[in-house]
C-alpha cells in the first residue's frame, strides 16, 4: 500500500471572473511514491442551498483526461467552466444559507493496476464563509473548501 498512488486536491480556490462568473481552479497533486495511469477527471459547480435537501445533479459530461499518467509528487492544474447565475444566487452564496458547490470524480490505475475514485465536494459560501484575497495578478479570488460530506476514495 505504501507504493501506490495516491492522488488528492492539493490547493483550490475560486475567481471572480470580470463578467461577474465564478471560475473553480483545483489541484490535482500525486503524493504516493508511483506513479498514477489513466487518470481522469470530471467537475461541476452549482449554487445550492446549505445544508443540501437532496443530493447534487450527476451531469452527462464525458469526463477529461488530465494526462496519460501523473507522476509521483506531480500535480495538475484542473480549471472547472465558468459558472454564471442571476445576482440574486450570487448573493445568496453571502449568506450561511447558501454556497457555491465544486464537486466531481478523479479516477486513476497505480502501478499495479488496481484502480481509485476519488469523490470531492468544495464550497465557497455557506458555513464556510466568503474569504477572499488577491492573486499576483491582482484578481479577487475566494478560498474553496472541503465541504463536511461528499469527499471519499475508494477502490473501484
Amino acid at each position: 500500500r505504501q507504493l501506490r498512488a495516491y492522488l488528492g486536491i492539493s490547493k483550490s480556490l475560486v475567481k471572480f471572473t470580470e463578467d461577474g462568473a465564478l471560475e473553480a481552479q483545483f489541484h490535482i497533486k500525486n503524493t504516493g511514491q508511483t506513479p498514477a495511469y489513466e487518470v481522469k477527471v470530471w467537475r461541476w459547480a452549482i449554487v445550492r442551498e446549505y445544508p443540501l435537501s437532496g443530493p447534487l445533479p450527476h451531469p452527462a459530461i464525458t469526463p477529461i483526461r488530465t494526462s496519460g499518467m501523473l507522476s509521483s509528487q506531480d500535480k495538475r492544474i484542473i480549471v472547472a467552466e465558468k459558472f454564471k447565475a442571476p445576482d440574486v444566487v450570487m448573493q445568496a452564496i453571502n449568506t450561511p444559507e447558501a454556497a457555491f458547490f465544486v464537486y466531481g470524480e478523479i479516477a486513476y490505475k497505480d502501478v499495479f493496476g488496481d484502480s481509485y475514485t476519488l469523490e470531492y465536494r468544495m464550497i465557497y459560501g455557506g458555513p464556510a464563509g466568503t474569504r477572499t484575497f488577491k492573486d499576483t495578478n491582482g484578481v479577487t479570488c475566494g478560498r474553496l473548501c472541503m465541504d463536511a460530506e461528499g469527499n471519499d476514495e475508494r477502490k473501484t
